[in-house]
């Protein structure tokens, strides 16, 4: 191979780690919001050098158990996603 082709495939083996790592943060995350019993919410929030599609979603707000407007459960939207979501803890817990 050249050296285009085995720079290209790194990065490649790269960028899925990450999105594969955040996948399973952020659903391992969403796991103890369902358990806590006192997250009624979820909010969506961009990191730096977002998309444009996932900068729309910045403080997008629903509930725990629903999708975001892009239709992911949660962060990441799309492989090499910056992105992240908070819990937004009930009024009443």
């Amino acid at each position: 191979r050249n050296q285009c082709s085995i720079l290209y495939h790194i990065i490649d083996h790269e960028n899925i780690a990450r999105t594969e790592t955040a996948e399973a943060d952020c659903a391992g995350n969403k796991m103890v919001y369902v358990r806590s019993g006192v997250v009624g919410d979820k909010k969506w929030i961009v990191g730096d050098g977002c998309c444009p599609d996932c900068e729309a979603l910045e403080g997008e707000v629903v509930g725990l158990e629903e999708p975001f407007s892009n239709g992911v459960q949660h962060p990441p939207g799309h492989p090499g996603c910056r992105c992240d979501f908070v819990p937004i803890i009930n009024s009443d817990a």
